[in-house]
């Protein structure tokens, strides 16, 4: 029989493991910077745009050139260049949380 004192444990149990997940989640994980691109980085992925679900199109700034790269499964095809002054100034980069994107829907 269970009495009172091992439902003490239990929730003491349950609140520190909810404390490290919070802790991890909060603040472990954002300091990882798991696919976010350097700040002062020589490539840069302007645009992208999804065809099928295993298939993309990318507009990859690298050094002086603008590239328009497909990717297919585990496989990537520079299609071609680009001239740069044929590109707007700033193109928006799809958002990749799903913070963003809630942000996109609703405005």
């Amino acid at each position: 029989m269970l009495d009172w004192k091992d439902y003490l444990q239990l929730l003491a149990a349950l609140a520190i493991t909810l404390g490290l997940i919070y802790v991890v989640l909060r603040h472990v994980l954002p300091r990882l910077q798991f696919g976010k691109p350097a700040a002062d980085g020589l490539i840069r992925v302007r645009a992208t745009y999804p065809l099928e679900p295993r298939k993309t199109l990318y507009i990859v700034e690298a050094g002086s050139e603008t590239l328009l790269i497909g990717s297919s499964g585990d496989t990537l095809s520079a299609l071609g260049s680009i001239p740069r002054e044929s590109l707007p100034v700033e193109m928006p980069v799809a958002p990749t949380r799903f913070a963003d994107l809630l942000k996109r829907r609703r405005a």
